[in-house]
């Protein structure tokens, strides 16, 4: 990291004066301590506002989905709502993407409450695109009638913003999302819908078997052709080759009591064509996890006359034998997850979707961004006690406090914040403005920080004053 970078973290003291329990200001204890470097949590972004259900981060950490529930409700409406005049509660469900890099979010997905479920979510490898299986209710067909429930899978593109639904429930009566772990590929396992059956000999009607297949999704979103699966054979399990190809494990339809035979298809992605293998080719594991910390979960139970609330706490905490092993990402949050990158934590806070980014430092350059935060707060605490001080004097006939006087108790009801007498010295004799000859040059007091002292004079500037 760049000396620069180092002093641009440090202006952000300056430039936060409050924040909310979801996004704590940057400050020494922001940091975890290794033996090699320094992880720190930067103050958040809100990402996604609403009641957030879930989320999750592309392969390389870019993009997040975030899926959750916002409602619009006015005291009327929620009067009506639970007095059942109101039978839906006014508000949408949605599906939001997080664009890490450009830190900002947009809206890609949206049904009204109660007109649609996420089901589940997977990210093509190394892609901005997301596949999204949904459930969605379609309005009855006539009067009375029930809503039908409607599957489908949805195609997001991240980059551009653009959703477009790829396949459903018309295909075929169940079918399944298998998502490669290596490579921009996807299945839907289908089974298609029964033809009328025979009739049988004394009038018993036999049902026909239902037909299994493949259908391949491919990155660009167009669908290939259906693949069926060899002739008595049904499909029980996909898994991946170490390359990210699809391994086909099937079994022959057997009479009861018999040997199941069992036999394994490559597929090439392609083309769709599937040939038997034996033995199987090695097939894909999870390489460890590379990143270096971990996210901990903790609660403290509050009270206030008799009213108990457990409040969620989340931390940050270094996988190896560390110095400071543990820092706060925030209080009152849950659902935490590290970036695949390990630059950014996505969690949830007031129900709301949060990123903090991570930085890591070495530890020189921690040192010096520490010892700059140090200065620019004891120069900022410097600046209020000087204005503390001129208002004192106004309210005073323009006389500051005399030395012997308590003059943190003086200036105590024209300040803002607590805490910024840490560190104060007044050094100033007291008396009236008008017998100072050069208030620009007159010290009244300082604040001690890192190496040297933030100095405030009579005409109320700040200067830092090394040792």
């Amino acid at each position: 990291m760049r000396a620069s970078a180092v002093i641009l973290l440090s202006a952000l003291v300056c430039s936060i004066a409050t924040r909310s329990w979801a996004q704590p200001s940057l400050q020494k204890e922001s940091f975890l301590l290794t033996d090699t470097e320094a992880i720190g949590v930067l103050p958040a972004d809100m990402a996604a506002s609403g009641e957030v259900e879930s989320a999750k981060w592309s392969s390389d950490g870019r993009y997040a989905l975030i899926f959750r529930t916002v409602f619009r409700l006015s005291p009327n409406q929620l009067k009506g709502y639970l007095s059942q005049s109101l039978n839906i509660a006014p508000g949408e469900t949605v599906i939001t993407v997080w664009d890490n890099k450009a830190r900002q979010s947009q809206d890609v997905w949206k049904r009204p409450f109660g007109g649609g479920r996420i089901m589940r979510v997977e990210w093509l490898p190394g892609t901005a695109i997301a596949l999204v299986m949904v459930e969605t209710l379609e309005s009855p067909t006539e009067p009375g009638g029930r809503p039908r429930s409607h599957f489908g899978v949805l195609r997001v593109n991240a980059a551009t913003g653009i959703s477009k639904p790829l396949v459903d429930d018309a295909q075929g009566d169940a079918w399944q999302l298998e998502v490669s772990p290596v490579l921009p590929l996807s299945l839907i396992r289908y089974m298609e819908r029964p033809v009328a059956g025979t009739v049988a000999p004394g009038g018993a009607r036999v049902r026909a078997p239902a037909q299994e297949g493949l259908l391949l999704l491919r990155d660009d979103g167009n669908i290939g052709k259906r693949i069926p699966l060899p002739s008595g054979l049904f499909l029980y399990e996909v898994v991946w080759a170490a390359d990210g190809s699809p391994i086909l494990r099937t079994a022959a339809r057997g009479q009861p009591g018999s040997n199941v035979v069992r036999k394994s298809y490559t597929m090439e992605p392609r083309t769709g064509l599937t040939s038997e293998v034996s033995p199987e080719p090695p097939l894909f594991a999870k390489p460890p996890d590379a990143v270096s910390v971990r996210l901990k979960n903790t609660s403290v139970e509050v009270s206030e006359k008799g009213a108990a609330h457990k409040v969620p706490f989340l931390w940050l905490r270094s996988a190896v034998p560390s110095e400071r092993p543990v820092t706060l990402v925030a209080p009152n949050a849950s659902m935490g997850a590290i970036s695949p990158g390990g630059d950014a934590i996505l969690y949830r806070s007031n129900g709301a979707a949060w990123v903090a980014p991570l930085m890591r430092l070495t530890k020189s350059e921690y040192a010096r961004l520490i010892g700059q935060i140090e200065r620019t707060g004891a120069i900022e605490k410097a600046k209020q006690l000087a204005s503390a001080l001129q208002k004192y004097a106004v309210d005073n006939n323009d006389t500051l406090p005399s030395a012997g006087t308590d003059v943190n108790d003086s200036i105590s009801p024209y300040l803002k914040m607590s805490g910024v007498f840490e560190g104060f010295s007044y050094t100033f004799r007291g008396g009236p403005l008008s017998g100072v000859n050069s208030p620009g040059t007159t010290e009244m007091g300082f604040v001690t920080g890192p190496g040297g002292r933030a100095v405030i004079f009579v005409d109320g500037h700040v200067t830092w004053r090394s040792d």
